[in-house]
């Protein structure tokens, strides 16, 4: 417990010094600043792009499940509009699906990004890159800035194939290793479910061996519907599988940097309550960027603040119909973490609600059908 409480208030395990980080650190403050002043920024300095809805596998943690949009958005519109953003001042976008690969204008789409001067990052089941699309990328991404996050749910094939519910791990760990020799930055993301919980050690292993420079842990969403066929671990089995990954990792002398760790809300987690009530100071501040400094839109131009508020409650606005920068800027089409009320629910009273303002608004959202109550992950709420 005492190595997974060191990395919460540590805020992480020793950040490489780079432009990335340079610039995320700037967007925190952007983010306090935004938080305590009440305002959202002039410029969405982060974008999301869903791609296509299309897919090459049917992941049992999926919440997009077999949704297929007719009518998707074609090269020359993600063009203009990304033109159109670099002008509002984005300096980063994020791609995602669906498979973004299941578009063949992928690569020239990714490298109009980089014309424009924008740093990128792709999140790919790798299955679809070619060498030739390899090589290409190696090119004109910078491996300083640019990532290609992988997805990499088991140490081992039983595990990576019973998720993705084909049988591809071996396909998916040479596509990591033509990726890496290649000298492209890639990101490992797990997401950790009782399945491969106990893999979490043997995963970071793996991702060292390979040469990944960074890896995720993210916690399953399971909130969106009966399309999961997964579990969601204890806090204590959380807390017992990753730190086995810190012991690991502290005695490698070039370790892969961890970048997320698997529990949401760790503030009140009972295990930690007493020492994050005391270094309540050190802390670091969840960060919310939906609709404050980010947003994503779906492959048919439709606007909303996050991953996981893709629903009419959160709708914005459509490209098609409404120019970006109109629909960025007008605050009322706009639902952010500047919308809560915590009067009358647990987060009200709690000592930590400067810390998470309550988590996940999604979550509470799909959970409580009320974005003013707390993230159901919460132990306070529980």
């Amino acid at each position: 417990m005492g190595k997974y409480l060191n990395y919460i208030i540590n805020n992480g395990i020793e950040a490489e010094s780079n432009k990335l980080n340079k610039k995320m650190k700037l967007e925190n403050l952007l983010y306090v600043l935004s938080i305590r002043s009440k305002i959202r920024l002039d410029s969405p300095t982060i974008v999301g792009l869903d791609i296509t809805s299309k897919c090459n596998l049917k992941c049992k943690h999926c919440f997009i499940g077999n949704r297929s949009l007719e009518n998707e958005l074609n090269t020359d519109e993600i063009m203009r509009f990304l033109k159109k953003i670099k002008q509002m001042g984005t300096y980063q976008v994020y791609i995602m699906g669906g498979e973004p690969f299941c578009r063949k204008d992928m690569v020239e789409i990714i490298k109009y990004i980089k014309k424009l001067g924008m740093t990128i990052s792709i999140n790919t089941n790798a299955l679809l890159i070619s060498e030739e699309d390899c090589k290409e990328l190696s090119s004109i991404l910078d491996p300083e800035c640019d990532w290609i996050q992988v997805s990499l749910d088991g140490a081992k094939p039983e595990t990576h194939d019973y998720i993705r519910n084909k049988q591809v791990f071996n396909t998916v760990i040479n596509k990591i290793k033509m990726l890496t020799e290649n000298n492209i930055s890639v990101r490992v993301n797990t997401v950790v479910t009782k399945v491969n919980l106990n893999e979490l050690k043997d995963i970071y292993n793996l991702c060292y061996k390979l040469g990944v420079k960074r890896l995720n842990y993210n916690p399953l969403y399971p909130f969106k519907g009966d399309e999961y066929k997964l579990s969601v671990p204890s806090d204590k089995e959380y807390i017992k599988a990753f730190e086995e990954v810190l012991e690991f990792h502290e005695s490698l002398s070039k370790p892969v940097f961890i970048q997320q760790d698997p529990i949401c809300i760790p503030y009140k987690v009972s295990e930690f309550e007493e020492s994050m009530r005391r270094d309540i100071d050190k802390l670091p501040i969840m960060n919310c960027r939906a609709g404050i400094y980010s947003f994503e839109m779906d492959p048919i131009g439709n606007v909303y603040p996050c991953t996981f508020m893709h629903n009419d409650d959160f709708f914005a606005g459509n490209i098609r119909e409404t120019d970006i920068e109109e629909i960025w800027k007008d605050d009322s089409r706009w639902t952010t973490i500047l919308s809560r009320n915590y009067n009358n629910t647990v987060c009200g009273d709690c000592e930590f609600i400067d810390k998470c303002k309550g988590g996940c608004m999604a979550a509470a959202h799909d959970y409580y059908g009320d974005i003013n109550n707390n993230d159901p992950r919460c132990n306070l709420g529980n």
